[in-house]
């Protein structure tokens, strides 16, 4: 099952999104922005992560998991 969402886009967003379904990268814009939301749901999940792990920094066992973590997350929102 699938839900409908009426979403508006800028124009130069749109358009992108319409050049890159027809180079390829999607079968349609649907699919587009559906992958770029699960991306983004998973980086939020990560993000989440992290915060808990800075918070119970105890546990040597983490220690590399914590790295892993953070060297996904450079460079985006970690307050999300």
């Amino acid at each position: 099952m699938a839900v409908q969402i009426a979403t508006r886009f800028p124009d130069e967003i749109a358009e992108k999104m319409t050049q890159t379904v027809a180079a390829g990268w999607a079968p349609n814009r649907s699919a587009l922005i559906q992958r770029a939301v699960e991306r983004e749901l998973r980086r939020a999940a990560a993000a989440r992560d992290y915060q808990i792990l800075l918070a119970h920094p105890t546990d040597p066992d983490l220690d590399s998991l914590t790295e892993w973590t953070m060297s996904q997350l450079h460079g985006t929102d970690l307050d999300a």
